[in-house]
């Protein structure tokens, strides 16, 4: 896989990396309740809200909702460029977070999943 994540603009809404298909960007969630998502130069891609809803660290699947439009690349694959506006938080640390979205967002349902790996920076 290449830095820039070329092979994956089918998944987008546009085909177009607007930087964060780079493997170097990241994203500051603001403790009041901010979500800024940059692409490796430091420069703004996208700026919104976020919340996390029903967060319980013991859960059994998820431990809570993150409800933002706005993470890195955010697009559920094989959709023709849809973002969820909820994803499952499957696993969070200080350091770490999985988040899920079933197949057209049915957790009871799936054929597939989208996922994405963070990591603080």
């Amino acid at each position: 896989m290449n830095n820039k994540n070329e092979d994956k603009l089918q998944h987008t809404d546009d085909g177009t990396n607007h930087g964060d298909g780079d493997l170097d960007a990241y994203m500051v969630f603001s403790e009041d309740g901010l979500l800024t998502s940059f692409d490796a130069q430091g420069n703004v891609i996208r700026e919104g809200v976020f919340k996390v809803e029903g967060y319980d660290p013991a859960g059994e699947w998820k431990v809570g909702d993150l409800k933002t439009n706005d993470i890195l690349w955010p697009y559920e694959i094989n959709s023709g460029g849809n973002i969820p506006g909820t994803y499952e938080i499957v696993y969070l640390t200080n350091d770490k977070m999985t988040l899920v979205y079933p197949d057209g967002g049915s957790q009871g349902a799936w054929g597939e999943a989208s996922f994405w790996h963070f990591k603080k920076k």
